[in-house]
């Protein structure tokens, strides 16, 4: 047993049994990790950022695209939405 699953089976008793219950729940953060990993590898590549704002920039489409993805939406009408059309969609769900 890894450590992770230990502790998160130690701290909540609810959760112990929850991944073999549904199916829907991941059993690890790999998504949150994939979703730093594309943040540290533009860094390694390019060297870093020009600028925050271009930072910033980045950061909010990469965080757009993968919500997209998690949500199982079409990622280029999903850039391509309103803002308010994102927010309202992602409040009904």
């Amino acid at each position: 047993m890894s450590r992770e699953v230990h502790v998160r089976a130690c701290e909540s008793p609810k959760g112990r049994f929850l991944r073999a219950t549904r199916l829907s729940v991941p059993f690890t953060n790999n998504l949150a990790e994939q979703d730093i990993r594309m943040m540290k590898l533009r860094m390694k590549i390019s060297g870093g950022f020009r600028s925050t704002k271009g930072a910033h920039v980045f950061a909010t489409v990469r965080s757009i695209i993968s919500t997209a993805r998690k949500q199982s939406w079409n990622i280029l009408d999903t850039l391509s939405a309103k803002p308010h059309g994102l927010i309202d969609a992602l409040q009904a769900t």
